[in-house]
């Protein structure tokens, strides 16, 4: 059964391109603004699939970080969980906040072989998510730089992302174990991310990275 729907916000100006637009296409004013509402629809039913860099400036941007991302989904229909190293005071503020931890005991054997330690790690998180939506907040990819590399970093998130995991997992890093690496290293590890981001006391910022020909410096 159809029912009438009032969009608000779309004035005359708004309603007249729109016209404009169907009669040049030869479809009707409504098959357009529902053809609109399908989409959106469709694309809110798919489970989201983000891998995302966060660098924290200090502890003190890692803790405004994690308060604000606890508070927005505590309630929601998400599984939240962590990963890492025990005495990270990331995970040891999630933990305590009620986040599940994915992180397979002994930590140690991450360091040792990265990727046959993720293979347990998912599967461990696999077993005990009971919501359709995962977020995954992993000190692991930081703690591997400064341990070993960010050239060891990279082969890991590389992996991770070969895994095609659903959900979002944000790599949260201490800016200074993944800048103190070479710059081709840095960009490397920020090319395996779909998004990478640093956290400045209670503000987050947006790193766009992109390959771009030389007259770009010449063009508006």
């Amino acid at each position: 059964m159809t029912k009438d729907l009032l969009v608000r916000g779309f004035d005359d100006e708004i309603h007249t391109k729109l016209g404009d637009a169907a009669g040049k296409m030869g479809v009707s004013l409504n098959s357009i603004v529902k053809d609109a509402v399908d989409k959106w629809l469709e694309a809110k039913s798919q489970i989201t699939k983000k891998h995302e860099l966060i660098m924290y400036a200090d502890n003190e941007a890692l803790r405004n970080l994690l308060k604000s991302m606890h508070r927005i989904t505590e309630n929601n229909d998400i599984f939240n969980t962590c990963c890492g190293p025990e005495d990270h005071p990331g995970m040891q503020y999630l933990v305590k906040h009620g986040w599940f931890n994915g992180t397979v005991e002994p930590y140690k054997n991450f360091l040792e072989n990265p990727n046959t330690y993720g293979k347990k790690l998912l599967k461990k998180i696999g077993t005990n998510a009971d919501k359709e939506q995962l977020l995954v907040l992993a000190f692991l990819t930081g703690n591997l730089a400064e341990k070993k590399s960010v050239s060891d970093s990279i082969d890991f998130c590389k992996w991770y992302d070969d895994q095609n995991v659903e959900g979002i997992t944000h790599c949260v890093a201490d800016v200074k174990d993944i800048l103190s690496a070479n710059f081709e290293d840095v960009l490397h590890l920020f090319e395996t991310h779909d998004q990478v981001f640093v956290a400045k006391r209670d503000s987050l910022y947006k790193i766009h990275v992109t390959k771009e020909n030389i007259h770009k410096l010449f063009l508006d």
